[in-house]
């Protein structure tokens, strides 16, 4: 199973873009978060872990969407 991940860091953004593109890719799952990448505790990041098992595939738009900065990835 394709889990999609998509994060914006503030409320008047927009998740459209990389809910339809995760949907495009095959996501049968999608996570969405209205939060800042730099915070370590993002509850829809853990509610994404937390329904992984194996075999799922975590896909996002962008690697600074599930983890900034990289070193934390």
């Amino acid at each position: 199973m394709l889990v999609g991940y998509a994060s914006v860091s503030r409320n008047d953004e927009n998740l459209d873009a990389q809910t339809d593109a995760l949907k495009a890719a095959g996501g049968e799952r999608i996570f969405a978060a209205r939060i800042t990448g730099s915070v370590r505790s993002r509850p829809e990041l853990g509610k994404l872990l937390d329904h992984l098992r194996a075999g799922n595939v975590i896909a996002v738009t962008t690697y600074d969407r599930l983890a900034r900065p990289l070193r934390d990835l």
